[in-house]
């Protein structure tokens, strides 16, 4: 029996590439506490935050309430893995790479915290734009910006992740040689259309349900976004024009007939 124990003992302090048995399973362990903690606090502690927002006149803090729930949840596991992480033994370079995938975690968990938060939180929109005219219109202006906002953050969280290992965005763009042209004059066309796209909200052209032709079409506006429109025409096919092309084409709009 005491030969068992040694063996056991044995195999729980014996190493493969320097870390031992008795560590890794340490590690799982921390790891699954925290997982277990994840629902623990989805089901505690957002429900009773839940039950407190509930009791109040606006829906707003219920929105945010249940956006953010589920990168707060992701944000357990990050922290279940970074003390896992501290448990193993590590070399001081692949202890180096550790901390940048977590610190990117974090940063991931971040972005998407303020992702998820700009559908509830552009409802704080719907005073600033209410001098646009008609419901469609401001719903039109407002679904624009959202998709903007969400646009930038996405860009934004790509770029902190990729500084995070180490990368110059813009350095690597440039020395992508032709992509990185290619790149550049995509991105000219997506200011192009962009700024397009504000002047088609500015100059109320059209909004969304309008009836409108131009040249090349003939329908129903069906969604303006921030590159292209999309027009249901009367056969039912859908056709996406780019805001620049739209924006510099006679237009007429049957819905404003006086």
């Amino acid at each position: 029996m005491m030969d068992f124990g040694k063996h056991v003992a044995e195999v729980w302090h014996t190493g493969v590439l320097g870390v031992s048995l008795g560590q890794v399973v340490t590690a799982i362990l921390v790891l699954l506490v925290f997982l277990g903690l994840r629902r623990v606090f989805y089901r505690f502690v957002v429900s009773s935050l839940r039950a407190v927002t509930r009791k109040t006149k606006s829906e707003l803090d219920d929105l945010v309430l249940h956006a953010v729930e589920k990168p707060l949840e992701f944000g357990f596991v990050v922290v279940g893995f970074y003390l896992a992480g501290q448990i193993l033994p590590m070399s001081a370079d692949v202890s180096a790479t550790f901390d940048k995938f977590i610190r990117s975690l974090i940063a991931l968990s971040l972005f998407w915290v303020v992702f998820r938060s700009i559908d509830p939180l552009s409802a704080l929109m719907d005073r600033g734009i209410a001098m646009l005219g008609s419901s469609s219109m401001r719903d039109t202006m407002k679904g624009f910006f959202v998709k903007l906002a969400k646009f930038v953050v996405i860009c934004l969280g790509i770029a902190a992740v990729f500084q995070e290992w180490g990368f110059n965005v813009a350095a690597l763009l440039g020395s992508l040689g032709l992509m990185g042209m290619a790149v550049a004059l995509g991105a000219r066309e997506f200011i192009a259309n962009l700024f397009a796209g504000l002047t088609i909200f500015l100059d109320r052209m059209f909004e969304k349900g309008n009836w409108i032709r131009t040249p090349d079409v003939d329908g129903l506006v069906e969604d303006i976004g921030f590159r292209a429109t999309k027009i249901r025409r009367f056969d039912k096919a859908l056709v996406t024009i780019p805001n620049s092309r739209l924006a510099g084409e006679a237009l007429v709009n049957f819905s404003r007939m006086t």
